[in-house]
């Protein structure tokens, strides 16, 4: 009887051990970050005092991982626009300042940034978008004294989706480029000729 942990493969045709090398470094390589345009959403914010479910924050970025340090980080970024305005890349010509101050997106699905907003004529707009802490709106009519402000905040239930999504952790990798690398050399030991 076979012991359950055994495990048999069988091919119809042998794979070369440089095939397989290749493979296994193809592998690893789809860890990294890569050049490419991603949309994400939050859903639900503390507003108020209340948590909203419905309340949002959508967004794309598009950018290139050029140092390939498997991070986009905002100098490798080519265009970040939220709640549907463009903070990087060109200008919209509203007259209202859009900045991204920070940015990092790693494939494993880790996006964090800090945006503000600001615009002066006879109002002042202003606000500042931090991912995981807050979504902040004001303006103020320097005449008539009107003004508003709306803050929401990130929550335990804020939920986050990202597309394409994200890959899996590169240690995941690893173990798949070790398994192809092991069965490589269990069919190299199968194929040397044994002494007599």
């Amino acid at each position: 009887m076979r012991p359950r942990w055994q495990v048999t493969v069988s091919t119809t045709r042998e794979i070369p051990m440089k095939k397989l090398l290749l493979l296994s470094g193809l592998t690893l390589a789809l860890g990294a970050a890569h050049a490419g345009t991603w949309t994400f959403t939050y859903q639900g914010f503390e507003r108020d005092g209340t948590f909203d479910p419905d309340y949002k924050l959508s967004g794309s970025f598009s950018g290139d991982d050029q140092d390939a340090d498997n991070v986009i980080e905002l100098d490798e970024l080519t265009n970040l626009v939220l709640e549907g305005q463009t903070y990087v890349g060109p200008d919209n010509g509203s007259g209202i300042e859009y900045t991204a101050d920070s940015f990092s997106y790693t494939p494993t699905g880790t996006l964090q940034f800090t945006s503000r907003y600001i615009f002066r004529d006879v109002r002042y707009l202003w606000g500042s978008i931090v991912s995981g802490d807050h979504i902040h709106h004001a303006s103020y009519h320097i005449y008539t004294g009107e003004s508003y402000s709306s803050t929401a905040y990130w929550t335990g239930q804020t939920t986050f989706t990202i597309s394409p999504p994200p890959v899996p952790e590169p240690a995941s990798f690893a173990m798949l480029g070790a398994g192809v690398l092991l069965l490589g050399a269990r069919q190299w030991r199968q194929r040397r000729p044994r002494r007599a």
